[in-house]
């Protein structure tokens, strides 16, 4: 399953990197729950140690910042994004620490995007 990214999404990244995520279509991560509601962290502030533990101590007392929204991995992610904008997935390389880690994932808000059903029809062999 795919999601497509239908409004520029919202985050700490400069305004003309979020737009660069505006019609693509992205793999969902496949796991239970997806979509659903995810602690989350900036990709930016998220860099820094003290604040991760700040918010890391918000999730645990139910504070964080929450995200009702669909998971993607981030490799997976920016490797869509560098097919139609290599500035921009430049830019994820270079300042997020998301992508020195497998394990990060990067979550778009439900109205930020829509659910891409597969195309039964053409993947049918006659």
């Amino acid at each position: 399953m795919k999601i497509m990214i239908v409004k520029i999404p919202e985050g700490e990244a400069p305004f003309w990197v979020r737009e660069q995520w505006l019609w693509l279509e992205l793999p969902l991560l496949e796991i239970p729950n997806n979509p659903g509601r995810y602690f989350c962290e900036g990709v930016i502030s998220g860099k820094n140690p003290l604040i991760r533990l700040w918010n890391q101590i918000g999730n645990f007392f139910g504070l964080g910042l929450i995200y009702d929204g669909y998971v993607v991995e981030t490799t997976a992610a920016v490797n869509v994004l560098r097919s139609k904008s290599p500035a921009a997935a430049k830019w994820w390389i270079e300042n997020c620490r998301l992508l020195d880690n497998q394990d990060h994932l990067i979550v778009f808000r439900r109205e930020e995007c829509v659910l891409v059903m597969p195309d039964f029809a053409n993947s049918y062999d006659a």
